[in-house]
């Protein structure tokens, strides 16, 4: 045990006003609080606390500032102390540079997407107009042609979970040729629903295969996958051509296209742990979600805040 941790325990010793209440702020049993205060006590040759069984307190000799031939023992407690200051300032100032170097690092880290001149919005139609689905869909492709039609935007789109936005969109998949061992049940994926110009938004180009188009949107057959979700399922393969579907759908859906790994649930991380790939699909009616959000690449950013975009047989709905 090193000196600024016998030092950490003796300073709980004397707020607790007794070793089994340092031990349990401490988180430690009492022997080896115990132990801790005596190999203190023997580093610097001095009594630190009289230990009786109705009380624990400081030593006279540690009370004293300078009396009689205690000086001595004060002197070399302080000196004690001193060092364990010193020892601390130490430790704060690396702490500090170590996270000064993690904040450059994440800084620096490169998420798989563009930030520049791109607004977000989120957007929660009420759940009875979103009752009928095809109504729903029909209302965002409706936002998303008039951003798109507004000054200074070059293109908009939808997605229904953004990177790092906190939320996990979450479907079983079959995958082709994929066994799932026994007990095990089929994959969990991370489901993004998008149209298709989000790819172009979002500065993710396909590594292999094609990103979705206009065509796309009415289908059900296709699907886009991300370099992690290939190595996983397909290592060393041709990824595309080959076929997912979501769990109790009778259909395949073709993967067209495969994107680079984009870091959406942090910057460390792609997924979490328990998502086991991630899947892009068209965003139609057999593909939305609980809610969807309205991505801009935008010129001047500024200039998109506070607009409003009517819904076709509905409320007006602000989103900026």
């Amino acid at each position: 045990m090193d000196r600024l941790e016998e030092l950490t325990i003796f300073v709980a010793i004397i707020e607790a006003g007794s070793l089994v209440g340092a031990s349990r702020r401490l988180r430690r049993s009492p022997p080896a609080v115990t132990r801790a205060l005596s190999a203190l006590e023997d580093r610097i040759g001095l009594r630190l606390v009289e230990r009786t069984t109705r009380r624990l307190a400081p030593t006279e000799a540690l009370k004293s500032g300078g009396r009689g031939a205690a000086i001595s023992d004060s002197q070399r407690l302080r000196s004690t102390l001193v060092v364990a200051e010193v020892a601390f300032a130490v430790m704060l100032v690396l702490s500090a540079g170590l996270l000064i170097r993690s904040f450059w690092a994440i800084s620096h880290t490169n998420p798989g997407f563009k930030t520049e001149h791109v607004v977000t919005a989120r957007i929660t139609p009420n759940e009875s107009f979103c009752s009928d689905a095809a109504r729903c869909v029909a209302f965002y492709r409706s936002v998303v042609s008039q951003a798109q039609a507004s000054p200074g935007v070059s293109a908009a789109a939808l997605v229904n979970t953004l990177p790092l936005g906190g939320r996990v969109s979450k479907r079983t998949m079959d995958v082709e040729n994929h066994v799932a061992a026994p007990g095990e049940n089929a994959p969990l994926f991370w489901l993004n629903a998008v149209t298709p110009d989000y790819f172009k938004v979002m500065g993710i180009g396909a590594l292999a295969g094609r990103e979705f188009n206009a065509a796309d949107e009415a289908a059900n057959t296709v699907a886009v996958v991300t370099a992690a979700t290939a190595r996983r399922y397909w290592p060393g393969e041709s990824v595309v051509g080959k076929h997912v579907r979501l769990l109790g759908d009778k259909d395949w859906r073709e993967v067209i296209g495969v994107i680079p790994d984009v870091r959406a649930y942090d910057l460390q991380r792609n997924a979490p742990e328990w998502i086991e790939g991630t899947v892009y699909l068209p965003y139609n009616a057999s593909a939305t979600s609980e809610d969807a959000r309205v991505c801009e690449s935008s010129r001047s950013d500024q200039s998109l805040y506070g607009k409003e975009y009517p819904a076709k047989g509905s409320h007006n709905q602000r989103i900026f």
